[in-house]
């Protein structure tokens, strides 16, 4: 691991058939980006904090990595998901007015709004969320996710994720279905009455199979995906192909008939991904609240704005501007865990989408090490010589290396992702020192 551990110009031998093909040359960064201020702020954590903070980290680190997140069942939101009451919808960003959403966000919550009856059509809901008399709120005040545009309001069904080790428990949507989805920020008739034709005809049964047959180990799903090439955020094929197999034993073995309804409900991979993007903040809670550790343990993003949360301000976020960018939803919580832009070079077909090449390929693998706290082979092509998973990003590293927040990497400008990424973590590091 010595190749990740410092800021020095690095030369990596790409190895191809067991030839070396060429060097790829690691472009050398100052220290908090050459950032005086930012340097200060670092010297000062070094000479107080430094042995603290790393002390608690490798606590932390310990509980997270012992985490098993497993699909116990699915229940309406308002009976399980933490402080959801009348007239209110989570959704899958930062805290933001509902004019500050981006325009997907606002469709989604607008057609949660005509799915609770409380307004006749998106025209009627997007007016009463304007002035306030349907209220919005962040899925991760919660306990809860939502990938994409993706809202939760008190009818809908949720899958409960469970963390069997620590207890704690995450909700994500659980009627995702059909060709338009709310989740994809749309608000049509089509878009609803799939919604409302999920919750009503193709929940049950999958609920009725997990009660009978027992609870579903997510990680165990997303090793045997990473391990056939899925990324478990951009590419999610295999693992909803091995998740759509577990749940159709369990649902034969339940009594329940197979419909094609539910054979197309099963196959769509959104679905693994909201389980996965669950399993992934249930791993996190060990971190939350917990003070001196320098983790982020919340990335999110409304489509408009990209908000960062740290273990030990949790009740803070650290937001940044996006202007007009696809980048959205809660599944970029899964790059925490060592998922999405880490992996790429583990998965060729999840790659290719991104239309980066081989170098950028490499560069983003080494910021994800240098970056994290630890790795873990579990979670890899055994094929790759990929050397593992890097979990936990740790922001203080992140600042010191000036390495920017993956997923953005991969969706925009070099130049302009470590312009978001170090406002934000520059903005952490000086809480982080001064308002201990």
């Amino acid at each position: 691991m010595e190749l990740f551990s410092s800021n020095e110009v690095k030369t990596v031998g790409i190895s191809l058939g067991g030839r070396v093909q060429g060097d790829v040359t690691v472009d050398y960064v100052p220290e908090a980006g050459g950032d005086r201020t930012a340097q200060g702020f670092i010297d000062a954590w070094e000479n107080t904090f430094k042995d603290e903070t790393e002390r608690i980290n490798s606590d932390t680190a310990d509980m997270m990595t012992a985490s098993r997140p497993v699909l116990i069942d699915i229940k309406t939101a308002a009976d399980c998901v933490p402080g959801l009451s009348d007239r209110l919808i989570l959704h899958s960003g930062p805290p933001a007015e509902y004019c500050r959403l981006g325009e997907g966000h606002r469709r989604a919550v607008a057609a949660a709004a005509v799915f609770e009856g409380w307004a006749s059509g998106p025209e009627e809901a997007e007016s009463l969320l304007e002035k306030g008399d349907i209220r919005i709120d962040s899925a991760d005040h919660h306990n809860a996710s939502a990938t994409g545009c993706g809202a939760i309001s008190p009818s809908m069904p949720v899958f409960r994720v469970c963390d069997r080790r620590t207890g704690s428990y995450i909700y994500a949507p659980a009627a995702v279905y059909g060709d338009e989805k709310v989740s994809d920020g749309s608000c049509s008739v089509k878009a609803i009455s799939s919604l409302v034709f999920a919750a009503e005809n193709l929940v049950p049964a999958l609920s009725k199979a997990l009660l009978s047959n027992g609870s579903v180990d997510i990680f165990s799903v997303a090793k045997e995906g990473m391990s056939a090439g899925d990324d478990c955020c951009l590419r999610t094929e295999y693992c909803s192909s091995a998740f759509r197999n577990l749940i159709l034993k369990h649902t034969v073995a339940s009594g329940e008939n197979i419909t094609e309804e539910m054979l197309d409900y099963l196959g769509d991979p959104r679905l693994f991904l909201e389980l996965f993007t669950a399993a992934v903040k249930a791993m996190l809670v060990p971190a939350r609240n917990r003070e001196g550790c320098s983790f982020i343990t919340s990335y999110c993003s409304n489509g408009r704005m990209v908000g960062i949360r740290i273990a030990g301000k949790s009740d803070r976020w650290f937001t940044a501007e996006l202007g007009e960018d696809a980048v959205c939803g809660d599944e970029i919580v899964c790059e925490l865990a060592g998922a999405g832009s880490a992996c790429l070079c583990t998965s060729a077909a999840a790659a290719s989408g991104t239309g980066l090449g081989l170098f950028e390929l490499l560069r983003i693998m080494y910021d994800s090490y240098s970056a994290s706290d630890r790795y873990i082979e579990a979670l890899v092509n055994p094929y790759s010589g990929y050397p593992g998973t890097p979990l936990f990003v740790d922001f203080i590293k992140m600042c010191r290396t000036s390495v920017p927040l993956n997923a953005l990497y991969v969706r925009k400008g070099v130049n302009t992702v470590r312009n978001i990424g170090m406002q934000l973590q520059m903005e952490a590091l000086r809480s982080f020192v001064t308002e201990r």
